[in-house]
């Protein structure tokens, strides 16, 4: 749910909010959030949007692209 929550943020473009959303879902379910295609569309899409990244999205990027799978 957490991931949907922020795709919906993201749509608004409330980075933060998607980034604190997305950062949440991993402390509930890491291995799901790093298995997610969706989760890792919506992070896709949040970095490529802004040029403010948040210091909390930029470390879950950093975590899903150096994680097994």
């Amino acid at each position: 749910m957490l991931i949907d929550v922020a795709r919906a943020f993201a749509l608004r473009e409330q980075v933060d909010e998607a980034a604190d959303a997305l950062t949440r879902a991993e402390a509930i379910g890491a291995g799901y959030v790093r298995d997610s295609d969706r989760a890792r569309r919506v992070i896709a899409e949040l970095l490529a949007a802004g040029d403010r990244v948040p210091t909390a999205l930029a470390d879950l990027a950093a975590r899903l692209d150096g994680g097994p799978g």
